[in-house]
């Protein structure tokens, strides 16, 4: 299958042990499943009880304890590497695009670093807003170390890869028998709209609800652009689900980067976020960034002028 013709680091759950040797791949066997048994006892029904996050991450320490006790440190990178929440992320989010073990390597141990840090399970209910500046202020760091890594073509090529709006668009692209041009020229148009949202965000001679109608009218010159591009019923389609659309026919300004202190760059998983919302020139953010609750549809609440 073409699962089994991949790289065992990039193939994920078909070979994820076939780099042990079967006595090592029974006794992993037999210890991830009673820790799971374990485990599953804290959220039947799927209901979990305060005190029960405290139990799960014990019970997740000595899991992790038993299985570094079983295996020798190279074993557990690869094990890592194949199983855990960064590994699948980094799959996930760039997929084909990585170009050898090694590269993979580079980001994962970036990701994982991100992830121990900030651990899904503990991004779950209420955050505080400190919580969101450090994550938010850590994903830029990521961002910046993964660029540092890889050196500027591979940093582009990944972030490409990652890019919703990219996988989106060339979807449609090649869906209508488009010129293959037209990807790049939706992502440019994108860009150029988020540079003049922000242009017009940064004025603070200008009052915010002037600013957020001037935005919204980029919103319709962006539809003629995506209609010039796609055509009417597929920029129809893209622009209902486009993020930076929607930021802009909401009067919100937004980036292609992470912005400080944003709940917008809380992405837990998934592909890679593309589109970031900006605070306007003039609101005070230090203090203005409420407790956020992040749940299935994201964050729900933010700043307020």
């Amino acid at each position: 299958s073409p699962e089994a013709a991949r790289p065992e680091w990039r193939a994920g759950e078909h070979s994820l042990l076939a780099f042990l040797s079967p006595e090592k791949r029974e006794a992993l066997r037999r210890i991830t499943q009673d820790y799971d048994e374990m485990m599953a006892k804290f959220s039947a029904g799927g209901l979990q009880l305060a005190s029960d996050k405290e139990k799960l991450r014990l019970l997740r320490a000595e899991r992790d304890r038993d299985i570094a006790a079983l295996l020798t440190p190279d074993e557990r990178l690869a094990y890592d590497m194949r199983t855990s929440n960064s590994g699948n992320t980094v799959r996930y989010r760039y997929g084909d695009a990585i170009e050898s073990e090694a590269e993979f390597q580079k980001i994962f141990a970036l990701q994982k670093a991100f992830d121990d840090k900030f651990p899904r399970e503990a991004m779950t209910g209420r955050i505080s807003p400190e919580t969101i500046r450090a994550r938010s202020e850590a994903e830029r760091q990521l961002d910046t170390d993964l660029r540092s890594s890889l050196g500027e073509e591979r940093y582009a090529a990944l972030r490409r890869a990652a890019d919703q709006d990219f996988r989106t668009v060339d979807a449609l692209v090649s869906r209508l028998n488009l010129p293959p041009a037209t990807t790049n020229q939706v992502l440019a148009a994108r860009d150029s709209f988020a540079a003049e949202s922000q242009r017009i965000n940064s004025d603070a001679s200008v009052p915010i609800p002037q600013r957020r109608t001037q935005i919204q009218e980029l919103a319709a010159r962006a539809k003629s652009d995506l209609t010039r591009a796609l055509g009417g019923e597929a920029a129809d389609a893209y622009a209902q689900s486009s993020s930076w659309m929607n930021m802009l026919q909401n009067g919100t300004a937004y980036a292609t980067t992470p912005q400080p202190g944003m709940p917008g760059a809380l992405s837990l998983g998934g592909p890679g976020q593309s589109v970031y919302p900006v605070f306007p020139a003039g609101v005070n953010t230090s203090g203005g960034v409420r407790q956020v609750f992040i749940g299935g549809g994201g964050p729900t609440d933010g700043p307020r002028a």
